[in-house]
């Protein structure tokens, strides 16, 4: 069987995210039945990677966007944009965490539909004053915001080791 790049990141969901028991019992991803709770080695950081998404996202300043592949390689994977978005894709929009600031890497709100339309995300992001080129298109050099230039960041990237 030929080698083709989305092998690689359906083996490299399954070492970020195996199924847990009741995950599996369900046929739903260990995100969707709340297991990652399940306390987890800190030796491991692939085992927690989407809290660590999580945290960056949380930082992402007001007003300022970044794109999946930056908070990939601040977090020390720079080819994981799409387990960034993979993990993102399980945040509550209601919550706490601003998924509406992560758009793709010309600033298109791929994202949009976690929103319901990308009219919402469109319209938060406007609220915010972030530019835009095009209906769904953020001005990506006016407001991107790299990850890699907070040093809090380098703390996600490289946790201490028990």
């Amino acid at each position: 069987m030929p080698f083709h790049p989305g092998m690689l990141a359906k083996v490299y969901v399954v070492a970020i995210a195996p199924p847990l028991p009741r995950a599996r019992e369900l046929g739903q991803s260990p995100l969707e039945t709340n297991e990652l709770e399940t306390p987890v080695s800190n030796t491991s950081k692939a085992a927690y990677f989407p809290q660590r998404v999580y945290a960056v996202v949380a930082r992402i300043p007001y007003g300022r966007v970044t794109t999946y592949g930056l908070i990939a390689r601040a977090l020390g994977a720079p080819r994981g944009a799409r387990m960034v978005g993979w993990a993102l894709r399980h945040v509550d929009p209601e919550g706490n965490i601003p998924c509406h600031r992560v758009v793709n890497r010309i600033g298109v709100l791929s994202g949009g539909w976690h929103f319901g339309h990308p009219d919402v995300m469109r319209d938060l992001l406007l609220a915010e004053s972030i530019p835009f080129r095009d209906e769904f298109q953020v001005d990506i050099a006016k407001c991107l915001w790299d990850p890699a230039d907070d040093p809090e960041v380098d703390n996600l990237a490289h946790p201490a080791q028990p």
